[in-house]
């Protein structure tokens, strides 16, 4: 779990103007749900998340109009059964969405050329009517997908891509480290950018060792990174909030990291605060860091504290639920941070130390 420190202290409410404005991103995988609609997967990855996190702004008076959501709500809700649990279930958690006139943007227009155009502020002719408009003051922008990444160099197949271990039960252990100058991370759409959009789209993004041929189905971390740089050349003062929920989804945070970088685009001076659910070479588990995250942040607007509260405040305080709430991302959290008593000793390990706390408790 990443995030980076550009304008950690930033309030969740720090302007006297309007309100937030939130866009709410569902992706999934073509092969999942892209396809004939008659075998597509029973479930679907990120429907229910964005609902349930449009419910919640709703519920706290963020406005409709200040909300735009992406995601296949009518495209999947057409393939279940009236009557069976898979309906029943996301008319039940969707039905607010569905009363308020659906997904801003739904069935092909749920893929990457939208947020490109949504976050550019660019309607490209009425294509996509909805997108940030100039005068709004902050954004939080959250994207819930499946991710991955895959090698920037030409004829690497899949297999060459450092993975986790052969356990499949570990889903959250740590494999090898990828090379941020010979890979490139993505989160998966099921549907791709229209053929018009892709050049200037892509033409930045490495794409040689990419499993689908040209990417257009992907949201690339260079695409996002390119994306902020034009948000904050245009309004250099609008705070940005992004929330990454996918594998591999630190891949984004990759470029924070490199001084170079970082001082070619300017990004110390942006008001971005940028979190992931998972490490760039790590598989996140499903939920992520949405729901404490979302929890958090309603709870705080109920309190009518947001120009007390900090972003960092609100992000420790998800961090900390999540972790509770997952106990295998806590253990490697300890892992990594902690170290045992008997550090150093051929028998090193934790188990003393956890038995002692046993016996205490």
């Amino acid at each position: 779990m990443l995030r980076s420190l550009v304008g950690s202290e930033m309030c969740i409410r720090d302007r006297q103007h309007t309100e937030p404005w939130f866009v709410l991103v569902g992706g999934e995988a073509m092969e999942t749900q892209g396809g004939d609609p008659s075998k597509r997967e029973l479930m679907h990855t990120s429907l229910s998340f964005i609902a349930e996190a449009y419910n919640s702004l709703r519920s706290v008076g963020v406005p409709r109009s200040n909300i735009v959501t992406v995601v296949q709500l009518e495209d999947f809700m057409r393939t279940t059964t009236p009557g069976e649990y898979c309906h029943q279930y996301y008319s039940g958690v969707c039905a607010k969405m569905m009363e308020e006139g659906g997904a801003d943007y739904d069935f092909e227009m749920v893929a990457p050329s939208t947020v490109w155009a949504i976050l550019s502020g660019n309607q490209y002719g009425g294509r996509y009517p909805k997108v940030l408009p100039p005068d709004a003051h902050s954004v939080f922008f959250c994207v819930y997908s499946h991710g991955d990444s895959h090698s920037s160099l030409k004829h690497t197949s899949p297999a060459a891509q450092p993975r986790g271990p052969a356990n499949p039960m570990d889903v959250v252990a740590v494999p090898s480290e990828l090379d941020p100058s010979k890979t490139e991370w993505y989160a998966h759409f099921p549907y791709p950018s229209p053929e018009e959009m892709r050049r200037p789209m892509l033409e930045f993004v490495s794409t040689d060792g990419c499993p689908k041929g040209d990417g257009a189905y992907y949201l690339y971390a260079s695409q996002l990174k390119s994306l902020f740089s034009q948000m904050f050349q245009q309004i250099p003062t609008r705070p940005v909030v992004a929330l990454l929920n996918y594998c591999r989804s630190g891949g984004a945070l990759a470029f924070m990291k490199n001084d170079t970088i970082r001082r070619a685009y300017g990004a110390d001076r942006w008001p971005l605060f940028l979190m992931s659910s998972s490490q760039p070479h790590h598989d996140a588990l499903v939920g992520g860091l949405w729901n404490s995250f979302f929890d958090m942040l309603v709870a705080t607007m109920l309190r009518k504290d947001l120009s007390e509260t900090t972003l960092i405040e609100l992000y420790e305080t998800a961090q900390e639920r999540y972790l509770k709430e997952n106990v295998y991302e806590l253990r490697d959290h300890v892992q990594v941070l902690c170290y045992p008593s008997n550090f150093g000793a051929p028998e090193e390990s934790f188990i003393t130390d956890l038995t002692l706390s046993l016996i205490h408790i």
